[in-house]
């Protein structure tokens, strides 16, 4: 698992020093102090991570990884500003290299197994989407929201089809901004309800 520890923060992609944070957080309480994170722990982190990037945007969750989860790893409602809600279930995917078409079908295949409830599934992911993969979520029938993570921020989102037609008053923005460290223009995504951004 040392291998596999040290290479993983030295990809460009990965979620990096925001997930750190998190497995020392989680470390503090769970893990034995000193030992090499495992593979789940670090996926534990990543989903950690999520939970704390999501909640601003009024989606607030529930961890529920474990076996028997179903391959879902948080559970909650994402809350609109005209008090309305919907329910959510989330995938994280904390990988090194880009998400593939194979991740967003195992996701399809969960949502699937929680209708006629409408449940939107988010599917989080600490690396870019392949061409293929944004293909897909775009065409998916299933409301399916595509969220790549980079460090402390959301990066990019995917809206499916079957999202837009369950929500078609929530879209995506682009903010602009400054990043103060290497005084680079961002573009940050937002969700915007009903001409409101989704912020608490």
């Amino acid at each position: 698992l040392s291998d596999f520890w040290t290479p993983m923060w030295r990809h460009p992609k990965c979620a990096g020093r925001m997930v750190r944070a998190a497995w020392r957080r989680y470390s503090a309480e769970v893990a034995t102090p000193g030992a090499s994170p495992s593979y789940a722990e670090l996926g534990e982190a990543f989903e950690l991570h999520t939970m704390h990037l999501l909640r601003p945007h009024r989606i607030r969750l529930s961890h529920v990884g474990g076996r028997g989860d179903g391959g879902i790893d948080m559970r909650g409602h994402w809350h609109f500003p005209d008090e309305s809600s919907v329910a959510v279930v989330v995938q994280c995917k904390n990988i090194g290299k880009r998400c593939a078409p194979n991740i967003v079908r195992e996701l399809e295949g969960v949502l699937s197994g929680l209708l006629p409830q409408p449940t939107v599934g988010l599917l989080v992911c600490s690396n870019e989407a392949t061409i293929q993969t944004a293909t897909r979520v775009a065409a998916s029938q299933l409301a399916l929201i595509y969220i790549y993570i980079q460090g402390a921020h959301i990066a990019n989102i995917i809206l499916s089809h079957g999202f837009r037609m369950m929500l078609p008053h929530l879209h995506v923005s682009y903010k602009l901004g400054l990043d103060l460290d290497t005084m680079q223009r961002t573009e940050r995504p937002q969700f915007v309800y009903k001409g409101i951004v989704c912020t608490e």
